[in-house]
């Protein structure tokens, strides 16, 4: 029932974004805080996501795609990794050239909480905001990474399996 639920939510935030109200990606930022404040609940046994918030999910992503960066398969240029990050990167920016700035409550001073300074801090990277935050050169995470982090801790089946 809860997946019907999320479908349909899915289905109808769609629809906002094919219309003139979503002009600067404002149903994207408002869709996307919206399952993040108001996630849909799991069912026994299914609760391991229900705490997560915003700040969990950031600190998560932001530290994984910073210690990839860090690992020596990365290499100088990036190697393959680094070729595809900067393809989606570039596909990513020129999608959402026209958001506008003011919607993307992530940049907002206090996004990010203590659970991102934390992992900044445990990885000695940049912690203002936490590893640069989802700004330039990283807005792939926070138009597709942070997405599919979402789908996957909502799905029982594929949060097992990354588990």
């Amino acid at each position: 029932r809860r997946w019907l639920i999320a479908a349909c939510a899915l289905a109808e935030m769609l629809v906002q974004m094919s219309t003139e109200e979503n002009f600067g990606g404002r149903c994207w930022f408002q869709g996307l805080d919206t399952l993040i404040s108001f996630p849909v609940k799991g069912n026994w046994p299914f609760v391991g996501g229900d705490d997560l918030t915003f700040d969990d999910f950031a600190a998560a992503l932001l530290h994984d795609a910073h210690m990839a960066r860090q690992l020596p398969t990365f290499g100088t240029g990036g190697g393959k990794l680094g070729a595809l990050l900067q393809r989606l990167e570039a596909y990513v920016a020129d999608a959402t050239k026209h958001a506008e700035p003011g919607l993307d409550w992530t940049s907002f001073p206090g996004a990010f909480g203590e659970r991102s300074r934390e992992h900044a801090m445990r990885a000695m990277a940049q912690l203002e905001p936490p590893f640069g935050g989802f700004g330039t050169g990283r807005r792939f995470l926070l138009f597709v990474g942070l997405p599919i982090a979402l789908y996957v801790s909502d799905c029982p089946h594929l949060y097992q399996l990354v588990r």
